[in-house]
């Protein structure tokens, strides 16, 4: 039986990047909301034309919201996946961007309970919409409802995605290269979100650990203990920060909670060598799908 659940909790950035939910302790956003299961949800305003039908999917396994951030979570086989995209090309948007990454994907309800998912829903709207368009200059977030779709460890077969005209493909290093350059960007919110979205989709980059380590040296305490729970989500492949972040632990500001506990998962972490090379040699195989599909479609 589906259930809904609302809290207010001072994890918010951690919902708001969701995947990376493990390890923030930073100021409240405000409430959350979150269903398991798969009872219809009603449309919002803010929905562009045709996109409910892609946020009830009969797949769906979880919804979270925090301030309009939302996220939709689905466990499906690739013929399912395959009749989400044809109705996402359908949605009345600028852009219909889909992500590729290795799998398995991962949820984690607001009680830290996982879950795991074949493909997501991103759809960003109410405060943190407009947040993002007064704050996010480098670009970090989402502008339009963006689908996610994790490939291997799951039931998604890369060879069997069937993609409809319209549909923009975007891998881990089109991302990746997005938060790089948004880490040094001027706004703290880009730095801070490009951080923690830059050790979601490259969790075993020893170059993005390094760039997101030089954030433990920014002036905003905030960015810092974003970079600190960044690191965090890293595990041993962020070995070279625990310096930095001992320093900053001695700072002696509001968010030592959060310097500590990376230090924790960072020193005590497991070694994921086997992890890391499945998870490279996937996103080879996705990089390769995608430049034959784009010169398929005839797409940059």
């Amino acid at each position: 039986m589906p259930r809904r659940k609302s809290l207010s909790f001072a994890h918010a950035v951690l919902v708001l990047v969701v995947v990376a939910a493990n390890s923030l302790a930073l100021p409240a956003w405000g409430m959350g909301q979150e269903v398991i299961g798969n009872e219809p949800l009603h449309a919002n305003s803010e929905y562009p034309e045709g996109l409910m039908p892609v946020i009830n999917e009969k797949h769906r396994v979880y919804y979270s919201w925090v301030n309009g951030n939302e996220h939709f979570y689905f466990q499906g086989e690739t013929a399912a996946l395959n009749d989400t995209l044809k109705q996402f090309a359908l949605v009345d948007a600028p852009e219909h961007n889909v992500v590729l990454l290795p799998g398995p994907g991962k949820a984690q309800r607001f009680d830290e309970t996982p879950m795991a998912c074949d493909w997501t829903l991103h759809v960003v709207g109410g405060i943190v919409k407009s947040m993002t368009e007064r704050r996010d200059e480098a670009g970090v977030w989402d502008k339009h409802p963006t689908l996610t779709v994790y490939v291997s460890g799951g039931s998604i077969d890369l060879d069997r995605i069937e993609l409809p005209e319209g549909i923009t493909l975007l891998t881990r290093d089109d991302l990746k290269a997005r938060y790089l350059k948004a880490i040094t960007s001027t706004s703290e919110e880009s730095r801070s979100h490009a951080a923690i979205f830059l050790a979601t989709v490259d969790p075993f980059g020893k170059d993005s650990a390094h760039a997101i380590q030089t954030l433990l040296k920014d002036e905003d305490s905030y960015v810092r203990a974003c970079a600190a729970s960044s690191l965090a989500l890293m595990g041993k492949i962020a070995e070279s920060a625990l310096p930095d972040l001992r320093e900053c632990l001695k700072n002696g500001d509001r968010y030592t909670e959060s310097y500590q506990r990376a230090i924790d998962k960072i020193s005590q972490g497991p070694d994921l060598a086997n992890e890391a090379k499945a998870y490279e040699e996937t996103a080879k195989s996705i990089l390769v799908f995608t430049q034959k599909t784009r010169a398929a479609h005839k797409t940059p």
